[in-house]
């Protein structure tokens, strides 16, 4: 949550009373939040906090902490103070392990940073082509673009295990979702919307003929895709089992932002 002083609070707000909100933990004064993950179990956030704007090059620094959200307590288990920041992936509570993209300030993935609750870290470098905007986890797994050719699939716990799932060489992949509910891939290439199955094999066509995508949303349920155009300015909701598509009304107004809540 955003105060005078930047985004220093982190509430979780109840999506069928959303005036009510229950506040987890407050920063520090010179501290701000710049991204937050849900655990696999929903028990728990993974947070980056860097320093606030207007301090100085010497306070300059990125931090990952878990926040329990039963008991509202909150451990800083790594730091950066080299330029580059945190941004948390996911946090397998079972594993006891959180990854994190360490990012350059240019949004390029440089390393994935495994790091336990005990704050023991393994840190593995990234090649160039990654945007970690790109990276995303279902809760055990993750999965990133490179080089908007190749889908690259990992676990949370390690990044060298991975798997690649090519496109045409002819073609760009513009996102790559998790489908939820099972281990597809919901993928924006080219004018076509398709599922890949994560483990490799087919992909099986959903729609075609879009307009380029400006970003991709998948429903919690897995059955409802919702692609945004123009920046923001139209959307379309495809049907992931038949392939219907249907226009979301708009009278003016912009997508910002997509969320998707867990039923």
């Amino acid at each position: 949550m955003t105060t005078p002083a930047g985004a220093q609070e982190l509430r979780v707000f109840d999506v069928t009373a959303p005036d009510q909100d229950t506040p987890l933990t407050t920063l520090l004064p010179g501290e701000r939040g710049t991204a937050a993950v849900w655990s696999s179990d929903r028990g728990g956030v993974a947070v980056s906090v860097e320093a606030s704007a207007g301090g100085g090059a010497e306070t300059q620094f990125s931090a990952l902490r878990v926040v329990d959200t039963p008991t509202r307590s909150i451990r800083e288990i790594a730091r950066l103070s080299d330029g580059d920041r945190f941004v948390p992936v996911g946090w397998d509570r079972g594993a006891q392990l959180v990854g994190a993209c360490i990012a350059a300030p240019d949004g390029t993935a440089v390393a994935y940073d495994v790091v336990g609750e005990d704050a023991q870290s393994a840190r593995t470098p990234m090649e160039p082509g990654i945007a970690a905007s790109s990276v995303q986890s279902n809760g055990s797994a993750v999965l990133a673009i490179v080089n908007g050719t190749v889908v690259r699939v990992w676990t949370i716990g390690s990044y060298g295990d991975h798997r690649e799932l090519g496109a045409r060489p002819d073609e760009r992949i513009a996102f790559a979702r998790w489908k939820p509910g099972g281990t597809g891939i919901v993928v924006s290439i080219a004018d076509r919307l398709e599922v890949w199955p994560s483990q490799g094999g087919d992909h099986r066509l959903v729609a075609s003929g879009l307009p380029a995508a400006a970003d991709l949303l998948v429903s919690t349920d897995g059955a409802i895709a919702v692609l945004s155009f123009d920046s923001g300015r139209s959307a379309v909701a495809v049907d992931l089992a038949s392939g219907r598509a249907a226009a979301v009304p708009m009278a003016g107004e912009r997508v910002l932002a997509a969320i998707s809540f867990r039923g």
